[in-house]
């Protein structure tokens, strides 16, 4: 299940996260900020109210995207080529089925929430556009829980989470309808 797989990237990132917080608190703000330079970039013109994130302090925007391709996390990378050689020896090349993931792209002028961001934007990768909306909320707040990143989170860093979150559910469900 795709579930599986975005439980499996959190649980491994908690742990992460845990013995960064365990060695030096301080080294978790530079973390972020780190995975923040994976987040895949908006363009001006993406920078619409439709994709502003409301109750922010800071501006941030975000946008999720069908794509039609294999995750970019590796942690797989045996089960896929599996998957691809299978579809190969059941059916010609051109009719080899893709997988349907869901990309986020965003920007925000805040370095440690575009950390958030790319976290959840990986996230998301794993999953179906139902599970989006039915399990992503859950499995975040679980993954900040086991993560201890309360105690690295503003409480206004903890409401941005929270409204990017529920930004990428409302996102989906328009996708879904249209």
């Amino acid at each position: 299940m795709a579930i599986d797989k975005a439980r499996s990237f959190l649980d491994s990132l908690a742990t992460e996260f845990q013995d960064i917080l365990a060695l030096d608190p301080r080294i978790m703000l530079s973390t972020m900020i780190q995975w923040g330079d994976k987040l895949l970039p908006l363009h001006d013109n993406e920078k619409t109210e439709e994709n502003y994130v409301k109750g922010c302090i800071s501006t941030a925007y975000v946008l999720l995207e069908r794509k039609t391709t294999e995750p970019s996390y590796d942690s797989s990378i045996e089960s896929k080529k599996e998957q691809r050689d299978e579809a190969q020896r059941t059916s010609s090349p051109k009719e080899a089925p893709l997988l349907a993931s869901y990309i986020v792209r965003g920007y925000s002028e805040a370095l440690v929430i575009r950390g958030y961001m790319a976290i959840l934007a990986q996230c998301v990768e794993f999953l179906t556009l139902q599970e989006i909306q039915e399990k992503l909320q859950t499995i975040m707040e679980e993954f900040v829980r086991a993560a201890h990143l309360s105690q690295t989170l503003t409480p206004t860093r903890s409401n941005t989470l929270g409204n990017l979150v529920d930004m990428i559910i409302k996102k989906s469900k328009t996708m879904e309808r249209g």
